[in-house]
């Protein structure tokens, strides 16, 4: 029944098929969800490749005993089951280029796999939403030859124990959020012919990984920014084949290599002088529109007492506190010389800042290009960014008043349920500005917490157009006209619109999966790339809620800070809005126009009962600035509302807006 596109609809009843071996509906048109209908304990091969299968992949087709062959690539699946341990004859699993979220599954350990001919030796995984660590029990697949892993949000470092998979050959990380050190072990692999690391925060990388170049090792690590290569320095001093320590022979060729250098030094200075030059070409000053105001370097040392406050980073680089000669204060973003945006990105942001102008938009003051430099040049938010709010530092380790902490020194509020709509509210009607009054609309494309900024009022803006770019259906200027499909994928994980990351069609719908996001995030107070939630088997932030929500039990999800404090109706008009922000398929999302008037309902709910809780309101809890994530596995505050205000030596918020 394969390579049959007439084939559509959903897939028939197979429960009768007991004596089923091979199910082979590749390459057709069907979809919906996988029902539970295999009930053939002889099924050996399951191929649903290239199709458009929704939803969740049930449990019962993971028990089946004699299964080997498992290909599912290419359709619109969104959760796999944790453990897999009962597939002891599994061979080959596909999962590549689907919608699923949550942690990475146990596996059969290879030890209980009865033979040579029913091990797993093949696992594709890429192009999905997986997120956590590498399972440690993934130790015990020790007849793997291949692991794909590449383009998800996965992290931590690589486990020690693969050195013990001694079968592997591909090993596949790209593009994911990997750190810490690559572990040597991976050198003594025999018959690892390719490693895959690029587009990761590895730190470090053995001296001894790359001599395996030598022996045909296929090995790739670029844009790991902060990597460096480590020598073991317990080795002897290899020898040369006639005997002599290699040390005399490098002394001897010194002299050559001395020469070299010089010349190579000679060589990168040049360069830089020309890639100096290059960047003054790619923007020039007659690039920038009129409207928007120009600062030289020199001024902008000024305004910052030569860059003396530093109150975040961003992928455009440092942001520094500054003061205009009137008075006014700004905020300064230095693009750095390893920026993840370049030059298109700053005069994107530039050019539309300077004609768009909405009271929920970050305000652009002007920039300054000059000495090599791009600086951009901002009204200064004073309250930070919302993710600051939500998650501030400890919050989940202590049950200490809030009125007793003192991190930085910075002043953070704890927001009420009525605070956090009415700053969605503001997001929300930014988001509609762009897409609906600009012409042609224009798409955000990194919709997330940190990016909504924050006035002295808690009043919203939405920073960083830098990546956003017109509707495609109106873009005339780019190849792909009117198909809203591009190649180049920007945005954060956690936040990306399946449609956008796995069909690269980006629309308007893309700004409203992120904003959905947002929404998880006052209600929960959970970051979207969480993945442990309490009494719950949900592996993601979305599936968590939506459990809730079928379930009538939204208190069960509501972020303890804000106790009962808030309108039940109201909570459940948000939490469904969340939900179909969310829906995998852009169509059936609302549009920007809808969430504000969902929003302005909610916010006449609270009004309504404002009256119950306007006394814990009026005594505001000063929190500290933002520091490392909380721990999800720590035990929650019951309450950490406070009575008094506590006030503490100024510093500047964060204007952070790098994923944390």
């Amino acid at each position: 029944m394969s390579n049959n596109p007439q084939l559509v609809g959903d897939l028939p009843d197979l429960s009768e098929a007991v004596s089923l071996v091979t199910f082979n509906v590749s390459f057709c048109g069907l979809g919906g969800q996988i029902p539970d209908l295999f009930k053939s304990g002889g099924l050996d091969v399951l191929h649903l490749q290239n199709n458009n299968f929704t939803g969740p992949i049930p449990l019962p087709l993971f028990q089946l005993p004699f299964l080997r062959n498992v290909n599912f690539r290419n359709n619109q699946l969104t959760t796999v089951p944790v453990s897999l341990n009962l597939l002891i004859r599994l061979k080959t699993m596909n999962l590549a280029n689907n919608l699923i979220s949550g942690i990475l599954p146990d596996l059969p350990p290879g030890n209980k796999q009865p033979n040579s001919e029913n091990r797993l030796e093949l696992l594709t995984f890429s192009n999905n939403f997986f997120s956590g660590g590498i399972p440690e029990s993934w130790e015990q697949l020790i007849y793997l030859k291949e692991i794909y892993l590449n383009n998800n949000n996965l992290t931590g470092p690589i486990p020690s124990y693969f050195g013990k998979l001694r079968t592997l050959l591909i090993l596949d990380l790209r593009n994911n959020q990997f750190n810490g050190t690559v572990p040597e072990s991976l050198a003594e692999l025999p018959n690892l012919k390719t490693l895959l690391l690029d587009n990761n925060k590895f730190a470090e990388i053995p001296q001894s990984l790359l001599d395996r170049k030598a022996q045909g090792l296929n090995i790739s690590f670029s844009n790991n920014p902060n990597i460096r290569i480590t020598v073991d320095e317990q080795q002897e001093p290899p020898k040369s084949k006639s005997g002599a320590p290699i040390g005399i022979i490098a002394g001897v060729a010194a002299v050559v290599i001395i020469g070299i250098g010089l010349g190579l030094a000679a060589f990168i200075y040049v360069r830089r002088r020309k890639s100096k030059s290059n960047l003054e070409e790619q923007v020039k000053p007659e690039d920038m529109p009129k409207s928007a105001q120009s600062f030289t370097f020199k001024e902008v040392k000024t305004i910052t007492s030569n860059f003396k406050t530093s109150i975040g980073k961003g992928g455009f680089g440092d942001v520094y506190y500054g003061k205009l000669p009137d008075g006014k204060e700004v905020a300064v973003k230095v693009r750095s010389s390893n920026s993840s945006q370049g030059a298109d990105e700053f005069l994107n942001e530039v050019r539309l800042l300077s004609r768009l102008h909405h009271r929920n938009l970050v305000c652009l003051v002007g920039y300054c290009l000059e000495a090599q430099q791009q600086i951009l040049i901002y009204v200064y938010m004073p309250k930070g960014t919302l993710h600051d709010h939500l998650y501030p530092k400890g919050a989940s380790s202590t049950k200490k008043s809030a009125s007793s902490k003192k991190i930085g020194g910075s002043k953070h509020e704890l927001l009420s349920w009525k605070k956090r709509v009415d700053i969605v509210m503001n997001a929300a009607r930014g988001l509609e500005y762009l897409h609906k009054d600009c012409k042609p609309p224009v798409i955000h494309r990194d919709v997330k917490s940190e990016n909504i900024l924050l006035t002295h009022e808690l009043q919203a803006k939405l920073a960083d157009l830098g990546i956003s770019r017109q509707a495609p259906e109106l873009d005339v200027d780019k190849q792909h006209v009117n198909t809203g499909i591009i190649t180049m994928i920007k945005g954060t994980f956690g936040y990306l619109d399946p449609e956008y990351y796995v069909r690269r069609k980006l629309t308007t719908k893309s700004d409203v999966f992120s904003f959905g996001m947002v929404l998880l995030e006052i209600i929960t107070g959970r970051k979207p790339q969480s993945y442990k939630f309490p009494d719950s088997e949900a592996t993601t932030l979305l599936e968590w809620v939506r459990n809730a929500v079928k379930a009538h039990e939204i208190e069960t999800v509501v972020d303890p800070t804000l106790g009962n404090h808030y309108h039940k109706e109201g909570m459940i008009k948000v939490a469904e809005l969340a939900l179909s922000c969310q829906l995998p398929t852009s169509g059936q999302r609302p549009d920007m126009g809808e969430i504000v008037r969902v929003l302005k309902q909610v916010l006449q709910l609270e009004q309504v009962t404002e009256t119950e809780y306007s006394d814990d309101e009026d005594n505001i809890t000063i929190l500290e600035d933002i520091g490392e994530p909380y721990d999800e596995e720590s035990e929650s505050i019951n309450s950490i509302a406070s009575t008094s205000v506590s006030m503490y030596p100024y510093t500047h918020p964060s204007w952070n807006t790098l994923p944390r």
